[in-house]
Protein backbone atom coordinates (compact mmCIF):
# COMPACT_ATOMS: atom_id res chain seq x y z
CA UNK A 1 0.00 0.00 0.00
CA UNK A 2 1.02 3.60 -0.37
CA UNK A 3 2.64 5.18 2.65
CA UNK A 4 0.76 7.83 4.65
CA UNK A 5 3.12 10.79 4.49
CA UNK A 6 1.19 13.22 6.69
CA UNK A 7 4.55 14.54 7.77
CA UNK A 8 5.03 17.17 10.42
CA UNK A 9 8.02 19.37 11.08
CA UNK A 10 10.14 17.58 13.64
CA UNK A 11 13.26 19.44 14.71
CA UNK A 12 15.55 17.39 16.88
CA UNK A 13 14.90 16.91 20.55
CA UNK A 14 17.62 18.49 22.64
CA UNK A 15 20.44 16.08 23.31
CA UNK A 16 24.11 16.06 24.26
CA UNK A 17 25.21 16.65 20.68
CA UNK A 18 23.77 19.17 18.26
CA UNK A 19 21.62 17.58 15.53
CA UNK A 20 22.17 17.40 11.81
CA UNK A 21 19.49 20.00 11.11
CA UNK A 22 21.30 22.45 13.38
CA UNK A 23 24.51 21.88 11.46
CA UNK A 24 22.58 22.69 8.30
CA UNK A 25 21.26 25.86 9.94
CA UNK A 26 24.81 26.79 10.90
CA UNK A 27 26.05 26.37 7.35
CA UNK A 28 23.15 28.49 6.06
CA UNK A 29 23.68 31.16 8.70
CA UNK A 30 27.40 31.19 7.98
CA UNK A 31 26.61 32.35 4.47
CA UNK A 32 25.08 35.49 6.00
CA UNK A 33 27.78 35.86 8.63
CA UNK A 34 30.76 35.49 6.32
CA UNK A 35 29.19 37.80 3.77
CA UNK A 36 28.80 40.49 6.43
CA UNK A 37 32.29 39.91 7.78
CA UNK A 38 30.98 39.20 11.30
CA UNK A 39 32.64 35.78 11.43
CA UNK A 40 35.22 33.98 9.33
CA UNK A 41 34.11 31.21 7.02
CA UNK A 42 36.76 28.89 8.50
CA UNK A 43 35.24 29.31 11.96
CA UNK A 44 31.78 28.60 10.60
CA UNK A 45 32.87 25.51 8.73
CA UNK A 46 34.73 24.18 11.75
CA UNK A 47 31.76 24.55 14.10
CA UNK A 48 29.22 23.15 11.66
CA UNK A 49 31.41 20.17 10.75
CA UNK A 50 32.00 19.43 14.44
CA UNK A 51 28.26 19.41 15.10
CA UNK A 52 27.50 17.18 12.13
CA UNK A 53 30.22 14.68 13.07
CA UNK A 54 29.14 14.68 16.70
CA UNK A 55 25.62 13.73 15.67
CA UNK A 56 26.91 10.74 13.72
CA UNK A 57 26.43 12.15 10.26
CA UNK A 58 28.55 14.06 7.80
CA UNK A 59 25.87 14.96 5.33
CA UNK A 60 22.23 14.66 4.47
CA UNK A 61 19.48 16.07 2.40
CA UNK A 62 15.79 16.52 2.14
CA UNK A 63 13.99 13.87 0.18
CA UNK A 64 11.34 14.91 -2.27
CA UNK A 65 8.47 12.97 -3.69
CA UNK A 66 9.31 11.29 -6.95
CA UNK A 67 7.26 12.11 -10.00
CA UNK A 68 5.54 9.38 -11.93
CA UNK A 69 8.21 7.84 -14.12
CA UNK A 70 8.06 4.42 -15.75
CA UNK A 71 11.33 2.49 -15.89
CA UNK A 72 13.00 2.85 -19.25
CA UNK A 73 14.86 0.38 -21.38
CA UNK A 74 12.37 -2.47 -20.87
CA UNK A 75 11.96 -5.02 -23.60
CA UNK A 76 8.62 -6.56 -24.48
CA UNK A 77 5.30 -6.01 -22.76
CA UNK A 78 5.21 -3.86 -19.63
CA UNK A 79 3.00 -5.14 -16.81
CA UNK A 80 0.40 -2.74 -15.46
CA UNK A 81 -1.28 -2.49 -12.08
CA UNK A 82 -4.27 -0.68 -10.62
CA UNK A 83 -4.38 1.88 -7.85
CA UNK A 84 -7.90 2.24 -6.56
CA UNK A 85 -9.82 3.47 -3.59
CA UNK A 86 -12.56 5.74 -2.38
CA UNK A 87 -12.95 9.25 -1.01
CA UNK A 88 -15.69 9.38 1.60
CA UNK A 89 -17.10 11.58 4.34
CA UNK A 90 -17.36 10.88 8.05
CA UNK A 91 -20.73 9.18 7.43
CA UNK A 92 -19.06 6.93 4.80
CA UNK A 93 -20.94 8.60 1.94
CA UNK A 94 -18.93 8.91 -1.25
CA UNK A 95 -17.51 12.27 -2.27
CA UNK A 96 -17.63 12.96 -6.00
CA UNK A 97 -15.51 15.34 -8.04
CA UNK A 98 -12.23 14.96 -6.15
CA UNK A 99 -9.21 15.07 -8.49
CA UNK A 100 -6.55 12.49 -7.64
CA UNK A 101 -3.63 14.65 -8.70
CA UNK A 102 -0.39 12.80 -9.40
CA UNK A 103 -1.91 9.54 -10.56
CA UNK A 104 -1.73 8.93 -14.32
CA UNK A 105 -4.53 10.84 -16.01
CA UNK A 106 -5.50 12.66 -12.79
CA UNK A 107 -8.68 10.59 -12.32
CA UNK A 108 -11.73 12.20 -10.70
CA UNK A 109 -13.86 10.39 -8.15
CA UNK A 110 -17.23 9.03 -9.30
CA UNK A 111 -20.60 9.65 -7.65
CA UNK A 112 -19.87 6.94 -5.06
CA UNK A 113 -16.42 8.43 -4.35
CA UNK A 114 -14.44 5.68 -6.08
CA UNK A 115 -11.42 6.19 -8.34
CA UNK A 116 -9.10 3.95 -10.35
CA UNK A 117 -5.79 4.57 -12.07
CA UNK A 118 -3.52 2.27 -14.08
CA UNK A 119 0.25 2.47 -13.71
CA UNK A 120 3.15 0.69 -15.35
CA UNK A 121 5.22 -1.76 -13.37
CA UNK A 122 7.86 0.12 -11.40
CA UNK A 123 5.88 3.37 -11.35
CA UNK A 124 6.68 5.84 -8.58
CA UNK A 125 4.79 8.99 -7.68
CA UNK A 126 2.62 10.87 -5.22
CA UNK A 127 -1.17 10.88 -5.17
CA UNK A 128 -2.93 13.88 -3.64
CA UNK A 129 -6.73 14.36 -3.50
CA UNK A 130 -7.70 17.93 -4.42
CA UNK A 131 -11.12 19.54 -4.12
CA UNK A 132 -11.98 23.08 -3.13
CA UNK A 133 -13.29 23.34 0.41
CA UNK A 134 -12.23 19.83 1.43
CA UNK A 135 -9.41 18.52 3.60
CA UNK A 136 -8.51 14.86 3.11
CA UNK A 137 -6.78 12.48 5.49
CA UNK A 138 -4.17 11.36 4.70
CA UNK A 139 -3.27 14.40 2.59
CA UNK A 140 -1.18 12.31 0.18
CA UNK A 141 0.17 8.83 -0.49
CA UNK A 142 3.63 8.16 -1.87
CA UNK A 143 4.26 5.14 -4.10
CA UNK A 144 7.66 3.71 -4.90
CA UNK A 145 8.32 1.03 -7.50
CA UNK A 146 4.80 -0.39 -7.79
CA UNK A 147 4.83 -4.14 -8.56
CA UNK A 148 1.31 -5.13 -7.46
CA UNK A 149 -2.25 -3.79 -7.40
CA UNK A 150 -2.89 -1.18 -4.70
CA UNK A 151 -6.50 -1.46 -3.54
CA UNK A 152 -8.51 0.21 -0.77
CA UNK A 153 -6.44 3.39 -0.92
CA UNK A 154 -9.19 5.38 0.77
CA UNK A 155 -9.29 8.98 2.01
CA UNK A 156 -11.51 10.64 4.60
CA UNK A 157 -12.79 14.03 3.40
CA UNK A 158 -13.97 16.83 5.68
CA UNK A 159 -15.24 20.30 4.86
CA UNK A 160 -12.87 23.13 5.76
CA UNK A 161 -15.65 25.29 7.16
CA UNK A 162 -13.99 28.49 5.94
CA UNK A 163 -12.72 30.09 2.77
CA UNK A 164 -8.98 30.85 2.92
CA UNK A 165 -7.50 33.97 1.35
CA UNK A 166 -4.80 33.10 -1.20
CA UNK A 167 -1.54 34.94 -1.92
CA UNK A 168 0.72 34.47 -4.95
CA UNK A 169 3.25 37.20 -5.72
CA UNK A 170 3.34 36.16 -9.38
CA UNK A 171 -0.42 36.24 -9.97
CA UNK A 172 -1.02 39.13 -12.38
CA UNK A 173 -3.37 37.64 -14.98
CA UNK A 174 -6.70 37.95 -13.14
CA UNK A 175 -8.31 40.64 -10.97
CA UNK A 176 -7.31 39.64 -7.42
CA UNK A 177 -9.87 38.81 -4.76
CA UNK A 178 -8.00 36.07 -2.87
CA UNK A 179 -10.79 33.53 -3.35
CA UNK A 180 -8.60 31.05 -5.25
CA UNK A 181 -5.06 30.55 -6.47
CA UNK A 182 -6.16 31.83 -9.88
CA UNK A 183 -7.33 35.11 -8.32
CA UNK A 184 -4.78 35.32 -5.49
CA UNK A 185 -3.62 38.62 -4.06
CA UNK A 186 0.01 39.36 -5.00
CA UNK A 187 0.57 41.15 -1.66
CA UNK A 188 0.57 39.48 1.76
CA UNK A 189 -0.59 42.63 3.55
CA UNK A 190 -3.56 43.05 1.23
CA UNK A 191 -4.62 39.47 1.96
CA UNK A 192 -4.20 39.85 5.74
CA UNK A 193 -6.24 43.04 5.68
CA UNK A 194 -8.96 41.36 3.61
CA UNK A 195 -9.18 38.40 5.99
CA UNK A 196 -9.37 40.74 8.97
CA UNK A 197 -12.12 42.80 7.33
CA UNK A 198 -14.08 39.59 6.78
CA UNK A 199 -13.91 38.73 10.47
CA UNK A 200 -10.71 36.68 10.47
CA UNK A 201 -9.60 33.41 8.93
CA UNK A 202 -6.60 31.85 7.23
CA UNK A 203 -4.21 33.32 4.67
CA UNK A 204 -2.36 30.82 2.46
CA UNK A 205 0.85 32.09 0.87
CA UNK A 206 2.52 30.51 -2.12
CA UNK A 207 6.30 30.00 -2.08
CA UNK A 208 8.48 32.89 -3.18
CA UNK A 209 10.19 36.01 -1.91
CA UNK A 210 7.80 38.71 -0.72
CA UNK A 211 9.94 41.84 -0.75
CA UNK A 212 7.41 44.49 -1.70
CA UNK A 213 7.45 47.99 -0.23
CA UNK A 214 5.04 48.15 2.72
CA UNK A 215 3.14 51.38 3.16
CA UNK A 216 3.58 52.14 6.85
CA UNK A 217 6.07 54.04 8.99
CA UNK A 218 8.15 50.95 9.81
CA UNK A 219 8.02 49.02 6.52
CA UNK A 220 6.43 46.10 8.39
CA UNK A 221 4.09 43.28 7.54
CA UNK A 222 1.41 43.84 10.19
CA UNK A 223 -0.51 40.85 11.55
CA UNK A 224 -4.11 41.27 12.68
CA UNK A 225 -6.14 39.64 15.41
CA UNK A 226 -7.97 36.52 14.27
CA UNK A 227 -5.88 36.12 11.10
CA UNK A 228 -3.62 33.08 10.76
CA UNK A 229 -0.97 33.24 8.04
CA UNK A 230 0.66 30.09 6.59
CA UNK A 231 3.48 29.79 4.08
CA UNK A 232 4.96 26.96 2.04
CA UNK A 233 2.15 26.45 -0.47
CA UNK A 234 2.79 25.41 -4.05
CA UNK A 235 -0.22 27.20 -5.50
CA UNK A 236 -2.43 24.16 -6.09
CA UNK A 237 -3.46 23.01 -2.61
CA UNK A 238 -7.06 22.90 -1.46
CA UNK A 239 -6.27 22.07 2.17
CA UNK A 240 -3.52 23.19 4.52
CA UNK A 241 -2.49 19.66 5.44
CA UNK A 242 -1.31 19.17 1.85
CA UNK A 243 1.66 21.47 2.50
CA UNK A 244 4.94 19.64 3.09
CA UNK A 245 6.82 21.66 5.74
CA UNK A 246 10.21 22.87 4.60
CA UNK A 247 9.72 21.88 0.96
CA UNK A 248 8.83 25.30 -0.46
CA UNK A 249 10.55 28.35 0.97
CA UNK A 250 8.38 31.39 1.56
CA UNK A 251 10.38 34.49 2.47
CA UNK A 252 9.25 37.75 4.03
CA UNK A 253 12.11 40.06 3.12
CA UNK A 254 12.27 43.47 4.72
CA UNK A 255 15.54 44.61 3.13
CA UNK A 256 13.85 47.28 0.99
CA UNK A 257 10.35 47.36 2.51
CA UNK A 258 10.53 50.90 3.91
CA UNK A 259 10.53 53.04 0.78
CA UNK A 260 13.54 51.13 -0.51
CA UNK A 261 15.30 51.00 2.87
CA UNK A 262 15.26 48.12 5.41
CA UNK A 263 12.17 47.74 7.56
CA UNK A 264 12.59 48.58 11.22
CA UNK A 265 10.59 45.42 11.94
CA UNK A 266 9.91 42.85 9.22
CA UNK A 267 6.80 41.58 11.04
CA UNK A 268 4.65 43.19 13.76
CA UNK A 269 2.67 40.77 15.95
CA UNK A 270 -0.95 40.69 17.09
CA UNK A 271 -3.05 38.74 19.59
CA UNK A 272 -4.75 35.59 18.31
CA UNK A 273 -2.60 35.72 15.18
CA UNK A 274 -0.39 33.03 13.61
CA UNK A 275 2.75 33.18 11.51
CA UNK A 276 3.72 29.68 10.33
CA UNK A 277 6.20 28.51 7.72
CA UNK A 278 8.21 31.59 6.74
CA UNK A 279 11.76 32.87 6.52
CA UNK A 280 11.92 36.36 8.07
CA UNK A 281 14.95 38.37 7.01
CA UNK A 282 16.35 41.78 6.16
CA UNK A 283 15.08 43.79 9.11
CA UNK A 284 17.22 46.59 10.55
CA UNK A 285 15.83 48.23 13.68
CA UNK A 286 18.26 51.16 13.68
CA UNK A 287 15.90 54.01 14.50
CA UNK A 288 14.92 55.63 17.79
CA UNK A 289 13.14 54.03 20.79
CA UNK A 290 10.77 51.31 19.52
CA UNK A 291 12.31 51.44 16.08
CA UNK A 292 15.61 50.25 17.55
CA UNK A 293 14.11 46.98 18.79
CA UNK A 294 12.98 43.79 17.07
CA UNK A 295 14.50 43.73 13.60
CA UNK A 296 12.76 40.48 12.61
CA UNK A 297 9.64 40.31 14.81
CA UNK A 298 8.30 43.11 17.03
CA UNK A 299 5.67 42.02 19.53
CA UNK A 300 4.73 44.62 22.16
CA UNK A 301 1.64 43.90 24.28
CA UNK A 302 0.65 41.16 21.84
CA UNK A 303 0.96 37.38 21.97
CA UNK A 304 1.06 35.77 18.52
CA UNK A 305 1.75 32.13 17.71
CA UNK A 306 4.93 31.66 15.66
CA UNK A 307 5.84 28.23 14.29
CA UNK A 308 8.18 26.67 11.72
CA UNK A 309 9.80 30.02 10.98
CA UNK A 310 13.43 30.96 10.40
CA UNK A 311 14.68 34.38 11.52
CA UNK A 312 18.00 35.08 9.83
CA UNK A 313 20.06 38.17 9.07
CA UNK A 314 18.07 40.70 11.13
CA UNK A 315 19.59 43.45 13.28
CA UNK A 316 18.60 45.83 16.07
CA UNK A 317 20.70 48.66 17.41
CA UNK A 318 19.37 48.19 20.96
CA UNK A 319 17.71 44.82 21.68
CA UNK A 320 16.13 41.83 19.93
CA UNK A 321 17.85 41.40 16.59
CA UNK A 322 15.72 38.43 15.57
CA UNK A 323 12.67 38.98 17.79
CA UNK A 324 11.50 41.38 20.50
CA UNK A 325 8.83 40.15 22.93
CA UNK A 326 7.81 42.76 25.52
CA UNK A 327 4.72 42.25 27.69
CA UNK A 328 4.18 39.31 25.37
CA UNK A 329 3.22 35.69 26.02
CA UNK A 330 3.89 34.57 22.47
CA UNK A 331 4.09 30.86 21.69
CA UNK A 332 7.20 30.16 19.61
CA UNK A 333 7.63 26.58 18.41
CA UNK A 334 9.99 24.78 16.02
CA UNK A 335 11.72 27.98 14.91
CA UNK A 336 15.31 28.82 14.02
CA UNK A 337 17.19 32.02 14.86
CA UNK A 338 20.46 32.37 12.95
CA UNK A 339 22.96 35.20 12.44
CA UNK A 340 20.85 37.93 14.00
CA UNK A 341 22.57 40.81 15.80
CA UNK A 342 21.69 43.25 18.57
CA UNK A 343 23.84 46.16 19.69
CA UNK A 344 22.59 45.58 23.22
CA UNK A 345 20.91 42.41 24.48
CA UNK A 346 19.24 39.46 22.81
CA UNK A 347 20.88 38.91 19.44
CA UNK A 348 18.45 36.15 18.56
CA UNK A 349 15.54 37.07 20.84
CA UNK A 350 14.82 39.52 23.67
CA UNK A 351 12.10 38.86 26.26
CA UNK A 352 11.20 41.30 29.03
CA UNK A 353 8.67 42.26 31.74
CA UNK A 354 6.98 40.25 34.44
CA UNK A 355 3.79 39.82 32.43
CA UNK A 356 5.80 38.39 29.53
CA UNK A 357 5.46 34.61 29.77
CA UNK A 358 6.35 33.33 26.30
CA UNK A 359 6.63 29.60 25.69
CA UNK A 360 9.65 28.78 23.52
CA UNK A 361 9.87 25.13 22.45
CA UNK A 362 12.19 23.14 20.15
CA UNK A 363 13.91 26.19 18.77
CA UNK A 364 17.50 26.53 17.56
CA UNK A 365 19.64 29.61 18.20
CA UNK A 366 22.88 29.67 16.19
CA UNK A 367 25.54 32.28 15.37
CA UNK A 368 23.63 35.18 16.88
CA UNK A 369 25.56 38.12 18.37
CA UNK A 370 24.77 40.56 21.17
CA UNK A 371 26.77 43.55 22.28
CA UNK A 372 25.96 43.50 26.00
CA UNK A 373 24.29 40.18 26.87
CA UNK A 374 22.38 37.13 25.67
CA UNK A 375 23.87 36.35 22.28
CA UNK A 376 21.14 33.85 21.50
CA UNK A 377 18.40 34.77 23.99
CA UNK A 378 17.98 37.35 26.75
CA UNK A 379 15.25 37.13 29.41
CA UNK A 380 14.79 40.03 31.81
CA UNK A 381 12.45 42.31 33.71
CA UNK A 382 10.88 39.55 35.82
CA UNK A 383 9.72 37.37 32.94
CA UNK A 384 8.66 33.79 33.82
CA UNK A 385 9.38 32.54 30.29
CA UNK A 386 9.46 28.81 29.56
CA UNK A 387 12.28 27.49 27.35
CA UNK A 388 12.15 23.78 26.49
CA UNK A 389 14.20 21.46 24.26
CA UNK A 390 16.08 24.30 22.59
CA UNK A 391 19.61 24.24 21.20
CA UNK A 392 22.10 27.12 21.46
CA UNK A 393 25.26 26.84 19.37
CA UNK A 394 27.94 29.29 18.27
CA UNK A 395 26.27 32.36 19.77
CA UNK A 396 28.43 35.25 21.00
CA UNK A 397 28.18 38.12 23.44
CA UNK A 398 30.72 40.91 23.61
CA UNK A 399 29.92 41.08 27.33
CA UNK A 400 28.10 38.31 29.23
CA UNK A 401 25.74 35.42 28.49
CA UNK A 402 27.07 34.01 25.23
CA UNK A 403 24.07 31.79 24.59
CA UNK A 404 21.57 33.11 27.14
CA UNK A 405 21.41 35.92 29.66
CA UNK A 406 18.86 35.99 32.49
CA UNK A 407 18.42 39.09 34.65
CA UNK A 408 16.02 39.57 37.56
CA UNK A 409 13.73 36.86 36.20
CA UNK A 410 12.60 33.32 36.98
CA UNK A 411 12.36 31.39 33.71
CA UNK A 412 12.05 27.62 33.46
CA UNK A 413 14.77 26.14 31.25
CA UNK A 414 14.45 22.42 30.51
CA UNK A 415 16.25 19.87 28.33
CA UNK A 416 18.32 22.42 26.44
CA UNK A 417 21.79 22.12 24.92
CA UNK A 418 24.38 24.90 25.11
CA UNK A 419 27.21 24.08 22.71
CA UNK A 420 30.18 26.20 21.63
CA UNK A 421 28.93 29.61 22.79
CA UNK A 422 31.23 32.46 23.82
CA UNK A 423 31.06 35.43 26.20
CA UNK A 424 33.81 38.00 26.64
CA UNK A 425 33.27 38.28 30.41
CA UNK A 426 31.14 35.66 32.19
CA UNK A 427 28.63 32.91 31.40
CA UNK A 428 29.63 31.50 28.02
CA UNK A 429 26.57 29.25 28.05
CA UNK A 430 24.19 30.81 30.61
CA UNK A 431 24.62 33.92 32.74
CA UNK A 432 22.26 34.61 35.67
CA UNK A 433 22.25 38.03 37.33
CA UNK A 434 19.97 38.44 40.37
CA UNK A 435 17.92 35.73 38.73
CA UNK A 436 16.17 32.57 39.90
CA UNK A 437 15.90 30.28 36.88
CA UNK A 438 14.97 26.62 37.25
CA UNK A 439 17.42 24.79 34.99
CA UNK A 440 16.76 21.08 34.50
CA UNK A 441 18.22 18.37 32.29
CA UNK A 442 20.46 20.72 30.32
CA UNK A 443 23.88 20.04 28.82
CA UNK A 444 26.72 22.57 28.57
CA UNK A 445 29.59 21.63 26.28
CA UNK A 446 32.47 23.64 24.82
CA UNK A 447 31.30 27.05 26.02
CA UNK A 448 33.91 29.70 26.85
CA UNK A 449 34.12 32.90 28.90
CA UNK A 450 36.61 34.70 31.13
CA UNK A 451 34.56 33.48 34.10
CA UNK A 452 32.05 30.63 34.16
CA UNK A 453 32.42 29.08 30.73
CA UNK A 454 29.31 26.94 31.12
CA UNK A 455 27.27 28.98 33.61
CA UNK A 456 27.76 32.07 35.75
CA UNK A 457 25.62 33.18 38.71
CA UNK A 458 26.33 36.78 39.67
CA UNK A 459 25.41 39.59 42.05
CA UNK A 460 23.24 37.57 44.45
CA UNK A 461 19.63 38.38 45.12
CA UNK A 462 18.49 35.36 43.12
CA UNK A 463 18.11 31.67 43.78
CA UNK A 464 19.05 29.75 40.65
CA UNK A 465 18.16 26.05 40.84
CA UNK A 466 19.72 23.27 38.83
CA UNK A 467 18.95 19.57 38.44
CA UNK A 468 20.48 16.91 36.21
CA UNK A 469 22.92 19.34 34.59
CA UNK A 470 25.94 18.18 32.63
CA UNK A 471 29.05 20.29 32.02
CA UNK A 472 31.89 19.18 29.75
Amino acid sequence: MGTDHSRKFRPTRASVTAPVFLAALLWAACGWASASGSVTQDACDSLAAELALASGSVGGGLGGGASGVSPGGSVGQVNTYGISGRVHGADDSGVAGVTMTGLPGDPVTEADGTYTATVDEGWSGTAMPLAAGLECTPPRRVYEDVVADQADEDYLAQELGFAPVHVDKDQTENPPDGASWETAFPSMQTAIDAAYAAGGGEVWVREGVYDEVRANDTGSLVLHEGVHVYGGFGGFETARNQVEPGLRETVIDGAAALAGEPAYHVVVGADDATLDGFVVTGGAADGEEAEAKGGGLYSLLTSPTVAHCTFVGNTASIVGGGAYLSHSSAVVTDCEFGNNTAGGRGGGMYVCHEDAAPVITRCAFALNVAGTGGGGLFIGGGSPATVTACTFAGNTSDDDGGAMGVSDSSPTITDCVFDGNTAATDGGGLRNAQASPAVTGCTFVGNTAAYGGGMSNKWGGGEPRGDRLRFQ
